[in-house]
This record gives structure tokens, sequence and C-alpha cells, in this order.
């Protein structure tokens, strides 16, 4: 008799039987490999989104304060928040109607100065003790204090006295009012700032996320709705989810303003 070689029909059975399950486990595992890798590059993106807000706000938000009657907190609400951010520090070297001639702390700003766009603050006396004093920039110019260079800040022509101390280098603090809010565009979540004073559309600034709010609380820790009253602004971020990780990472952060009042 002759020696037959090959495969009989149920070893190939066996063989289709195996072959469907090592694929089968091969194509689970490439999906899972490839949901891992979606989740990963999620959470990184969560957190490239996550440190640009944080950085962002705390640098906006650490030095604002004001008074009660005039307070660096404008609006507030859970979607945004309306703020005056400091754009620069300087000393003024003289005081007349109209104007302030004023050498900048460091010896470039972070950019110009633009009127109608940035207001600066001047801390003069009055009969309590001193007050910042809030005006507008009408006109920027240059100008020189002792042979110093210097900004010539033109504001209403009614703003200033000549007074005591007219001479004397006051304090003057630049700022610009702005608004950070979370908005949708194409489905997504952003986190978003935008000038008050030029009134240019939201640009995004970071995301997207799953959520983003705001959280004010007083002196207390309870939450608020009075501006006048914020003393910590909580930051509340989730990052998107998808159907296998429904949970996106999360982070809560608080930033505690230096200078509001006590």
């Amino acid at each position: 008799m002759l020696k037959r070689i090959g495969f009989s029909l149920p070893d190939l059975l066996v063989g289709l039987v195996l072959f469907s399950l090592i694929g089968t486990m091969a194509v689970r595992y490439l999906v899972h490999t490839t949901l891992l890798a979606r989740h990963a590059r999620e959470r990184a993106l969560f957190r490239t989104a996550a440190e640009t807000t944080i950085s962002f706000l705390r640098a906006e938000l650490t030095g604002i304060g004001g008074r009660p009657d005039d307070p660096d907190i404008l609006v507030v609400s859970p979607e945004s928040l309306s703020y005056r951010a400091t754009r620069g520090l300087g000393l003024a070297c003289a005081i007349v109607p109209g104007a302030v001639v004023m050498q900048p702390v460091h010896p470039a700003l972070p950019r110009a100065l633009e009127p109608g766009r940035d207001q600066f603050q001047l801390l003069v006396p009055d009969a309590g003790g001193y007050h910042w004093r809030t005006l507008p920039i009408e006109a920027v110019g240059a100008s020189s204090c002792g042979g110093t260079a210097a900004l010539r800040l033109s504001a209403p022509a009614d703003s200033f006295l000549p007074g005591p101390g007219a001479g004397d280098r006051w304090p003057v603090r630049l700022h610009e009012a702005m608004q950070a809010r979370w908005y949708r565009s194409l489905g997504h979540l952003w986190f978003g700032v935008r000038s008050l004073g030029t009134g240019e559309p939201i640009q995004p600034l970071a995301g997207p996320f799953q959520r983003g709010a705001f959280r004010y609380l007083d002196r207390n820790g309870r939450p608020t709705a009075d501006p006048t009253q914020v003393r910590v602004i909580e930051v509340q971020l989730q990052g998107e989810a998808d159907s296998r990780f429904p949970a996106g990472d999360s982070l809560t952060l608080r930033i505690t303003p230096w200078n509001l009042p006590s």
C-alpha cells in the first residue's frame, strides 16, 4: 500500500478552529491596545491643556486686588470671569492736570500700551490715607524722568489737581480688562480669553475639555456670586471621556489672589 501524506478533514477543522481563536484574540488585543493608546493620548492632551489653563490663570489672577468700591474682579459666573489684569508697574515722577509721566519699573513693558484697551491706577493721598484712582489712557507718548526714558500717559483733563507731593514718585499700575470663559465650538468645550477694551471675539487658549467651570468662595469658604466678596477662585477641569473610559481625568485648582481685602 502507498503511504499518503496530508491532512484529514478533522485535522483541517481543528486547524480552522485554532486559527479563528488566535485571530480573534489578536484582533481583541489590537483593539484593546488601540483604545489604551487613544486613552493615553487623551490624558496627555488633557494634561497639556490643564497646565496651559492653570499657568495662564495663575499669572493673571494671583496679583489682582482692588477695593470694594473699585474691585479688580468685575463679573463672575460659573462659565466666565471678567477681571482687570496687571500689564505693568511704574513710578510717576510728574503728575499734572491731564497727564502722568511714568517710569516703568522694568525697562520694557510686555507690549505697547493701547489707548482704549489699557487703563492705569495711580496711588494718591486722600483724607483717609491713600487710595488707587483708576483712569483711562487717552494717549501714550514719550517723556523722561530725570533723564531716564519714561511714558506720558494722557487722561481726561480734569483727572488730576496739583497738590502737595505732586512731584514725588507715586506708584502706578497698568491694567487691562479681560474675560476668561468656557465656550463650545465644533462639538468640544474650550477655554478662551479676550480683551474687553477692544471688543475682540473670544480667542481659544486651551482644550478640549469635558467640563470646565469657575467657583467663587468668600472669606469664610462659602460660595458667593458677589465680586466684592470673592477671596478664592476655584477652577474645575475634567478631560474628555470615551466609551471605554467614561470618567476623564479631573483637576481642581484654587487660586488665592494676594491683594484682595482680608
